[in-house]
């Protein structure tokens, strides 16, 4: 995970718990107010192994954590597609001239 540009090395102890599962789970904005919440400010923000280690992660069962991940995954994906798509078409508007756009939303054409 990065926390205010620092790379965090996270080592899951139990084979219980999907890392990926974990990685969509610290995501989450919830989460992500908690970390900053629990850091030290300075000059820079900060968080230490000791208040990291406070973090609680749900454990739903194997299963659950595999649906949990394959739907996030899904929307990841399909959010992608989206994105790429309004891109495309953000392009091609901006390829227009503005003198067919003008005509465009005046009706004219």
């Amino acid at each position: 995970m990065t926390f205010c540009g620092f790379i965090i090395r996270t080592r899951l102890t139990t084979y219980e718990l999907i890392p990926e599962f974990l990685a969509h789970y610290c995501r989450t904005s919830f989460v992500r107010e908690e970390l900053i919440s629990k850091s030290g400010t300075g000059t820079i923000t900060n968080i230490s192994q000791t208040q990291l280690k406070t973090l609680t992660v749900p454990l739903p069962s194997l299963d659950d954590q595999k649906r949990i991940v394959q739907a996030l995954n899904e929307k990841v994906q399909e959010t992608h597609r989206l994105q790429h798509h309004l891109i495309s078409q953000l392009d091609t508007i901006n390829a227009l001239p503005a003198a067919l756009l003008r005509q465009a939303f005046s009706g004219e054409l």
